[in-house]
């Protein structure tokens, strides 16, 4: 397994893997998944395994105050490669 960040050319495997955790996880759309590569890279990790996304965590810190550590989102899913 390898871990590297969310990229824009993830954003379609990733919806996938979202998708697997209904009725508790939620896929978000195209563009949300874009802006999430686009500013908040960094904190959203993939876990790679044969080249397939097996798992994501996508999160991101209010930029306002970065002292507030309170406020930000987080979401997370896993699953096997097919």
């Amino acid at each position: 397994m390898r871990i590297e960040p969310l990229s824009v050319a993830r954003i379609g495997e990733v919806i996938d893997l979202m998708g697997t955790g209904a009725p508790y996880i939620t896929a978000r759309t195209n563009s949300d998944y874009w802006l999430y590569a686009a500013l908040f890279s960094s904190t959203c990790p993939l876990a790679i395994i044969d080249d397939q996304v097996a798992g994501a965590v996508i999160a991101f810190h209010i930029q306002d105050d970065p002292g507030d550590v309170g406020d930000g989102a987080i979401h997370v899913a896993a699953g096997l490669p097919q």
